[in-house]
């Protein structure tokens, strides 16, 4: 199972992508972190498959930490989350394997960090947990099942 490292300085953006990522048991979210320069530490100590890296953070920013991250880590795929829009990160940006709008990280980043792992397995196993049904939907306006309204 791939392993993950958050890295985001809002606490609620970190636990929907760490739901997001291990509903379905599909990857193992090792670490999170809330800035770069603690990124960097916790990614030498846990070894992670993928790095979902906010842009934006004190203490020390994505840009930052993605040079250092590829330093500690050099495996390690560095996947990009930012409400800005793609446009402009890659001209000033250059360097992650994969960007993910903010807007978007419910549908797209679990399929993106599939897709980056490559493995048959990850791949097989996110399709098996999405496709019967999404009990995890926070872009519904009504809460499914057993959820009360936020």
């Amino acid at each position: 199972m791939p392993s993950v490292l958050v890295v985001d300085d809002v606490r609620e953006l970190r636990t929907i992508v760490r739901t997001v990522l291990q509903t379905g048991g599909a990857f193992q979210v090792v670490a999170e972190a809330v800035n770069g320069a603690q990124a960097v530490k916790l990614a030498a100590i846990h070894r992670p498959d993928v790095v979902v890296l906010d842009l934006a953070m004190p203490v020390m920013s994505g840009v930052e930490a993605l040079a250092e991250l590829r330093e500690v880590v050099p495996d390690a795929k560095v996947v990009l989350l930012s409400g800005l829009a793609r446009t402009e990160i890659d001209d000033a940006f250059p360097g992650p394997d994969a960007f993910v709008d903010k807007a978007d990280l419910v549908r797209d980043l679990p399929a993106t960090v599939a897709r980056l792992c490559a493995t048959e397995t990850t791949v097989e196993t996110y399709r098996a947990a999405a496709a019967p049904s999404r009990a995890l939907d926070f872009e519904r306006e009504t809460p499914g099942p057993g959820l009360a309204p936020g």
